[in-house]
């Protein structure tokens, strides 16, 4: 487990290899996935975006998960509690849809 800025109570876990490797897949993930259970306006449910990472998010209260997707297992791909929101994906290289969430989020946070 490692540390985070504990701005959202939860855990920042390594993605285990024996649930992923046995799968065909790679760690690290890189590549595109498709966002499910999403619960803000942010991204989009059936979204693709882009990711490059080793670890991911677990919040304690799954609340505060905005969006999952699955490599090998569920996670938390997008975090949201007040004003704070945080993406495991990278937005700027995930097309439209992460221009579109872009967008949305200056909008957002202009008001």
């Amino acid at each position: 487990m490692l540390e985070g800025l504990e701005l959202i109570p939860g855990k920042v876990l390594k993605f285990p290899k024996e649930e992923t490797t046995d799968k065909g897949l790679k760690v690290p993930q890189i590549g595109w996935n498709r966002l499910t259970d999403v619960t803000g306006d942010l991204p989009r449910n059936g979204d693709y975006v882009y990711f490059v990472h080793s670890f991911y998010c677990c919040p304690e209260d799954d609340r505060d998960s905005a969006a999952k997707t699955e490599y090998g297992i569920k996670y938390t791909a997008a975090l949201q509690r007040d004003n704070i929101f945080a993406t495991q994906f990278h937005p700027e290289k995930s097309g439209e849809a992460g221009l579109q969430m872009l967008i949305r989020f200056v909008r957002r946070t202009a008001k």
